[in-house]
């Protein structure tokens, strides 16, 4: 008599195929994007951005949406608002993109945020008449910038793979 039991055979349930859904990865997307928009707005508190007198780029698309200057505490509510829709939407759009090219999770989502700081402050901002291009900002701002957006890929990322479970 032998002293091993008999191993048993490990039975798998079978694997079930995962096709793409744009809404539940859009909705995913929009969920990751709140946690990022908060996440990038915490990074932006502990290490601002850039200098206290200089506006943000939320602000200044504001007034120009506008058409004036805006008082301080305007400025503030608009800035938020557009921080807060923006995020959002943007990790929706992502989302949606991941169904159908999920290698653009690479690097857990810190090349989506390089990314976007890439197309938003050297493309849609100067195109907008906002802000100097990148290679015109101080390298500690530009430095700034792009970990805030990293961090905002990476948590967007997390929690829209943690509820798309892939």
């Amino acid at each position: 008599m032998s002293d091993q039991s008999p191993r048993r055979a490990r039975i798998e349930p079978p694997k079930r195929e995962i096709h793409p859904d744009f809404w539940r990865g859009a909705l995913a997307g929009l969920m990751g994007g709140i946690a990022g928009s908060a996440a990038k707005l915490l990074v932006e508190q502990i290490i601002p951005p850039r200098e206290e007198w200089k506006a943000a780029p939320p602000g200044l698309l504001a007034e120009k949406v506008a058409g004036h200057p805006l008082v301080k505490t305007d400025r503030g509510v608009a800035k938020r608002g557009i921080h807060w829709s923006f995020g959002p939407l943007i990790g929706a759009a992502y989302g949606a993109a991941v169904e159908y090219e999920p290698e653009l999770t690479v690097r857990h989502g810190a090349a989506f945020g390089l990314g976007l700081t890439g197309i938003s402050h050297k493309h849609l901002l100067p195109l907008l008449g906002m802000p100097a291009p990148a290679d015109e900002e101080p390298r500690q701002e530009r430095f700034r910038e792009v970990a805030s957006h990293v961090v905002y890929g990476v948590v967007t990322e997390t929690v829209r793979k943690m509820i798309r479970g892939r």
